[in-house]
């Protein structure tokens, strides 16, 4: 992975942290639920790198927010279960031309 890649994910992982913390963990919808937008960058993951480094992504990522959410791995855990179902997740909704 080259350097700009990696400072353009840290900043994005950091910004996402921001948006989430600050602004929708204040967020219920419906008196439960609360929106989750930092999966957004999981999915969003090129397929050109390695498994082993979305899955470290995926899991600094949702240690940061169980961090700050009160949440001891709830987060971290499905943030890396997404990641390891995301090639599946984005083959199923990215249609592909022939």
């Amino acid at each position: 992975m080259d350097t700009v890649s990696f400072i353009r994910r840290l900043g994005t992982l950091i910004l996402l942290v921001f948006i989430q913390v600050l602004l929708l963990n204040r967020i219920a919808l419906f008196g439960y639920a609360t929106p989750l937008f930092y999966i957004w960058m999981i999915v969003r993951f090129d397929s050109t790198m390695k498994r082993s480094s979305v899955l470290l992504w995926a899991f600094f990522l949702g240690l940061t927010i169980d961090m700050f959410s009160s949440t001891p791995g709830l987060n971290a855990a499905s943030a890396t279960l997404l990641a390891m179902f995301q090639p599946g997740i984005v083959k199923l909704f990215v249609p592909i031309d022939l």
